[in-house]
């Protein structure tokens, strides 16, 4: 008699039939990473349709269009001088495109766009969102608004569920899954995904205490490295009526000191791909990254060795 095959513990073997479709869309989701075979993205996709999702994200695209860094524009036509930073050119597609396939991984199936006077453009870059399997739509501002004050003026349309808000001119891969499930779990009014980074005058210190944020500072010469806000967030729709009625209302000063002072802001540290494209060595470096793991993948789908 031959010895049968023996399961990982506190795990059950399971033969099961799927179509060559979901079959296909199985092995697209495999990394080589995260998920590392059929058997792993199988029960990793099954594990997360069963938990809490979150189906609904706002990006801030509203800053002002900035000059050209790397490729900015290419793909779209407009004029370098006017193009936001959600357009700028990573390789082969605009950071936003990047960060609505990212979306669309982590099951989100609404996006609404915050952005202002060039929020045309991205308009015309995207559009409804049909390409991608999503239903996006646009909130033009009239006037700059800040990153609270956009937040503000889409609380008639966010009003059921918590929804995740992401910076328009930041590439990261973090598991917007696990995030959620933290937010899940710890039940916070907001939870901030923050990251160890050498520190640079442009980032503000995050200090955590448990899981909850109590403070933000400024950065100093003599930090080396500290934890940033990544510009990632869940929130609770009723977080929204926190936000001062003023104009511009930013979220960093106007908005999350409060909150963190209420012990209602939650701290999710994370690791993994992360940078904010605003400047050129940020671009570079970003770019860099992007290279380095298409080579990776190649040569795991290779049965090579990737060091």
């Amino acid at each position: 008699m031959a010895p049968k095959k023996r399961s990982s513990p506190g795990k059950t073997r399971l033969t099961i039939s799927l179509s060559n479709t979901t079959l296909r869309k199985v092995d697209q989701a495999i990394d080589g990473q995260q998920l590392r075979n059929r058997s792993h993205a199988i029960e990793s996709l099954l594990e997360r349709s069963l938990k809490p999702q979150i189906s609904t994200a706002v990006i801030l695209a509203g800053g002002p269009a900035t000059a050209p860094i790397g490729d900015r524009g290419r793909s779209t036509g407009p004029s370098p001088a006017s193009t936001p930073k959600p357009l700028t050119v990573l390789d082969d597609k605009p950071l936003i495109i990047y960060t609505l396939e990212h979306l669309k991984r982590h099951q989100v199936t609404k996006v609404i766009i915050a952005t202002g006077a060039t929020g045309h453009q991205l308009q015309d870059a995207v559009g409804g969102g049909e390409r991608l399997g999503l239903s996006i739509e646009y909130e033009y501002e009239a006037e700059p608004l800040g990153t609270a004050g956009a937040l503000r003026s889409l609380k008639k349309r966010l009003t059921d569920q918590p929804f995740f808000v992401l910076a328009g001119d930041v590439l990261t891969t973090i598991d917007l899954t696990e995030l959620a499930e933290f937010h899940f779990q710890y039940r916070g009014l907001v939870t901030m995904a923050v990251k160890p980074r050498v520190t640079q005058a442009s980032y503000d210190n995050v200090y955590i205490q448990g899981n909850r944020v109590i403070d933000f500072q400024a950065s100093t010469a003599d930090q080396s490295v500290g934890i940033i806000n990544a510009g990632v967030y869940v929130f609770e729709p009723a977080a929204l009526e926190l936000i001062p009625d003023k104009t511009p209302a930013m979220l960093e000063k106007d908005f999350f000191p409060q909150v963190s002072k209420q012990h209602r802001l939650l701290g999710y540290p994370f690791q993994g791909i992360w940078f904010d494209i605003g400047s050129e060595s940020n671009y570079r470096q970003a770019l860099a990254r992007l290279h380095r793991d298409r080579r990776d993948r190649k040569k795991r789908a290779a049965g090579k060795t990737v060091k």
